[in-house]
């Protein structure tokens, strides 16, 4: 009986290491199965690119219901810049409503758009005036934004100066293409290279770099006040069907917008006084050709 039992013993012990393989077997593929499942739900949960939205100008002319939703107070202070900058110019207060989901009348399109929706690119602008006997070197414009859900941060921003002509932009003095940022909300923009302007008044323009198909939308906060002429806003190739291939003031190209202003900040370092012109270049005077007499007779 003991041969015997040993026997059943050691049978046991050969089958249970093929039973724990079955085992492991098994989960390894339960877990396989369950990653098949999950990982695209996740994929097109984190992925915004199926958007029921055929073009911007469905997503921008969809209306918010405003008496349904609260209305979201603006509150954003950006950060102090570091010394020898200086704000130069401040218009980030008195924020216009925004009420969830965005867009809403509390922001407008200000967008650089993929190749197939260049007909949707916009331009948003407001302007700030230098004093006199001063010189801005801009080297920081700070923003606030929104994005359309779900929100996605754009690439980089485009950021351009324009001379005033009749309270309205006229003649591009400097731009700074794909400038990069920090934060999100409020949006402080580093220019690729500072921008110095002497004294006069001035648009600044900033637009988002963002394709709508995988990214969607972005918008530049309303102001309620207005500093100076009311915003401009322009979209030359006419997606939007707001009539203002060229700059217009916002106000009329946009009826139901909310606030006449944007929301934005100069940073920089100020130089007081004309500016030196640089000193003339130093010429060196042509030698005259030296005469030789000629000989007596």
């Amino acid at each position: 009986m003991t041969p015997l039992l040993s026997g059943d013993c050691e049978g046991s012990e050969r089958i249970n290491p093929a039973i724990k393989a079955h085992l492991v077997r098994g989960a390894f593929y339960l877990l396989l199965l369950v990653a098949v499942y999950t990982i695209p739900f996740a994929l097109a949960q984190r992925n915004p690119a199926n958007r029921s939205k055929a073009s911007p100008a469905s997503e921008f002319l969809t209306t918010s219901n405003a008496a349904a939703a609260p209305a979201i107070a603006v509150s954003v202070i950006p950060p102090i810049p570091a010394a020898p900058a200086i704000i130069l110019y401040d218009q980030m207060n008195n924020p216009a409503p925004t009420p969830p989901p965005p867009p809403s009348d509390g922001v407008i399109t200000s967008q650089d758009y993929e190749p197939k929706f260049d007909n949707y690119d916009s331009f948003a602008a407001d302007d700030f005036v230098i004093p006199v006997h001063q010189v801005w070197i801009i080297a920081e414009v700070d923003v606030i934004g929104e994005s359309s859900e779900p929100p996605v941060p754009p690439d980089s921003f485009h950021v351009f100066f324009y001379t005033d002509s009749a309270m309205l932009p006229e003649t591009l003095v400097a731009s700074r293409l794909a400038s990069p940022y920090s934060g999100f909300f409020t949006f402080v923009i580093t220019l690729t290279s500072p921008v110095m302007l002497a004294e006069g008044t001035y648009w600044v323009s900033v637009q988002a770099r963002e394709d709508f198909t995988s990214s969607g939308e972005w918008f530049w906060g309303n102001r309620l006040v207005i500093s100076n002429s009311g915003a401009a806003w322009q979209n030359p190739g006419g997606g939007f069907g707001a009539n203002c291939p060229t700059w217009g003031r916002k106000t009329t190209c946009r009826p139901t917008q909310n606030g006449p202003d944007q929301l934005f900040r100069l940073v920089g370092t100020v130089i007081f006084g004309d500016p030196t012109p640089p000193p003339p270049p130093r010429t060196t005077p042509t030698p005259r050709p030296r005469q030789t007499p000629a000989p007596r007779p």
